[in-house]
């Protein structure tokens, strides 16, 4: 029941084009949309914001959690986007996309290093030398570029407070 009158306030205000003015009557969801949108997005970054604080020296599986945090955290903003300014939005998103292209790229490396030197691996040894150096190299710059991008996020206003 909570679920089905979220969806029909949800759709009843899309139907007004008036989201802003949602007011959700489910105990943990009670109140205008944009209090649960803050709320939301909130959790999120918390998450976020928690899994990146040694980020740069975690392992691939750490950083991989947070490219999902990341990814996550981006959807929500994306949906709750018109209700905030859209330059303090852009902002944010900007400097999110970065970090969340960043892991993504160091996650697509791990995964393919790890194919390369797999068990089922029947390449070469010179084409997994090539493609393991030019893997590391470029995972290399990205671990370095890391570091600023991830400053530059904890720096962006939090939009919705």
């Amino acid at each position: 029941p909570r679920y089905t009158g979220l969806l029909l306030a949800v759709g009843g205000a899309f139907a007004r084009e008036d989201l802003a003015a949602l007011t959700v009557g489910t105990s943990e969801l009670a109140g205008p949309v944009r209090a649960l949108a803050a709320r939301l997005i909130e959790r999120r970054a918390r998450k976020l914001r928690k899994l990146g604080v040694a980020l740069h020296e975690a392992p691939p599986d750490a950083r991989h959690a947070a490219r999902i945090a990341a990814k996550r955290l981006r959807y929500i903003v994306g949906f709750f986007a018109s209700l905030y300014a859209p330059k303090r939005v852009k902002r944010y998103v900007g400097a999110l996309e970065e970090i969340q292209d960043t892991l993504g790229l160091l996650n697509d490396l791990a995964t393919a290093e790890r194919l390369l030197t797999g068990d089922r691996a029947t390449l070469d040894p010179r084409t997994t030398g090539i493609v393991t150096g030019w893997c590391a190299a470029t995972a290399s710059g990205a671990m370095q570029r890391l570091p600023a991008e991830w400053k530059q996020f904890r720096a962006a206003r939090e939009f919705w407070a």
